[in-house]
């Protein structure tokens, strides 16, 4: 049988706005979902597509910031999370 256009998933769009800070894990509601309609899937990637095309490449002006002045520069994706209790299953 022939697949019918636009029946199958195109893509999936994962969002919230969850953050590491004290307000993100204790103070504030936070919501993150999982879109799996085809329709959600194509506004989120013309949207993007679209804050994309405008961007300002901010990386140069924070590096020193990040990369020098940051007390968590020197530590590796793994380390962090293993700092970071709440990210741990229990």
């Amino acid at each position: 049988m022939p697949i019918a256009e636009g029946d199958r998933d195109k893509g999936r769009v994962i969002t919230g706005s969850s953050n590491l800070t004290q307000a993100g894990l204790q103070d504030n509601l936070e919501f993150n979902v999982e879109l799996k309609n085809r329709a959600d899937y194509d506004f989120a990637i013309a949207k993007f597509n679209e804050l994309w095309a405008v961007a300002v490449d901010v990386s140069k002006p924070c590096e020193d910031t990040v990369v020098n002045k940051s007390p968590f520069a020197s530590f590796t994706p793994y380390e962090l999370y293993s700092r970071v209790p709440c990210l741990r299953l229990a």
